[in-house]
């Protein structure tokens, strides 16, 4: 894990890249509502600790780790001083960047860190692969989708699904690895009864040849 602009780190670590942006830069991030850590805040020991620790979690998968740290270049941390909720964000608009949310005092904060991180990774990862592979037919159908709660399109819900797919076997990886273990079997009790609600029987016919293969795949492993 490294911070440009000077800032240290507890270690150095191949899969997580923390940047802290310069003032110039800033103020365009705080015009699209971002109220990111300043560097003497995401430098605090508390905060260290926290990345440290989702750093550790998600090399748990070598494959997963190789590939958070190609697609999410730079890590943005976000201010959040709610415990209980965590914020993340990605736009395609801003290749290889994530913003998440880091709160030191929350319970399993490494544990919900790490999840936010492979979350946003997995969104860009997935827009990078639509570029090369078409995965829908139109696209122009909704769905409900039951993360949203409301009608997305069919490659917003193909997202989602693909997104939750991922965390969902890494989270197989804490069961087997004896970490966290009530974390990740509720994590993924919620994921798996998540999935059963959404229409794929519906979702099958917006999608491509590849799109329908990746569905049905990630449906199966729920």
């Amino acid at each position: 894990m490294s911070f440009p602009f000077g800032v240290p780190t507890l270690q150095d670590s191949p899969s997580l890249r923390v940047e802290v942006l310069a003032d110039a830069v800033l103020g365009g991030f705080v015009g699209r509502g971002l109220d990111l850590l300043s560097p003497q805040e995401a430098s605090t020991l508390e905060v260290r600790r926290v990345l440290d620790g989702a750093s550790e979690l998600i090399r748990l998968s070598p494959t997963l780790s190789s590939t958070v740290h190609t697609v999410a270049k730079s890590i943005h941390l976000l201010r959040q001083d709610d415990p209980s909720i965590d914020v993340s964000f990605s736009d395609p608009e801003i290749p290889f960047s994530i913003f998440v949310s880091v709160c030191p005092n929350a319970n399993l904060a490494s544990y919900r860190l790490a999840e936010a991180i492979i979350h946003e990774a997995m969104h860009l990862q997935l827009t990078l692969i639509e570029k090369t592979v078409p995965l829908l037919k139109d696209g122009s159908a909704t769905f409900y989708s039951p993360w949203k709660q409301t009608e997305r399109p069919a490659s917003g819900l193909l997202h989602a699904l693909y997104v939750f797919g991922v965390i969902n076997e890494w989270l197989e990886l804490l069961v087997e690895a004896g970490l966290g273990e009530h974390y990740a079997v509720e994590r993924r009790a919620a994921i798996a009864s998540e999935i059963e609600l959404v229409d794929a029987m519906s979702l099958k016919y917006e999608l491509s040849f590849d799109g329908l293969r990746l569905m049905e795949r990630l449906v199966r492993q729920r």
